[in-house]
């Protein structure tokens, strides 16, 4: 699988959530998928990745999942990804993350591994109206 394929694959599963629509699920995920959430839950194969969607949809709406930069591993299979991830549960909410993503020999995603940073950022040690150089 050449690396256009696999940020095509990426981009479709991130317009699932903004467009509810899972359709394509089981075409880019294999049924052996590890997914690792960034504040800590885990689902493993497509039962335990199905309930949660089911779940989310109840009660999580999507309105951006933003891909910033791909960066395709030296194996051929991984790809890490940076996004800014947009959702409303009782309250509208916005945070950047990373995903290092893994593809198994059919194409499929096997693996994901999510990580979180706040999405407003600050710099603590710059003088006021100085700018970095």
């Amino acid at each position: 699988m050449v690396a256009e394929d696999q940020v095509r694959a990426i981009a479709d599963y991130f317009r699932m959530w903004v467009a509810r629509d899972f359709s394509r699920f089981d075409e880019l995920f294999s049924p052996r998928c590890r997914y690792e959430e960034c504040y800590g839950p885990i689902y493993e194969g497509a039962e335990e990745l199905h309930r949660w969607i089911a779940h989310m949809l109840e009660v999580q709406r999507v309105t951006a999942w933003d891909i910033h930069d791909v960066v395709p591993a030296a194996d051929g299979r991984s790809v890490t990804v940076t996004w800014t991830f947009a959702a409303a549960e009782q309250e509208a909410y916005v945070f950047d993350g990373c995903s290092l993503i893994h593809f198994d020999d059919e194409g499929r995603i096997d693996r994901v591994r999510e990580f979180r940073a706040d999405h407003e950022r600050c710099f603590p040690q710059r003088r006021h109206g100085e700018v970095a150089a």
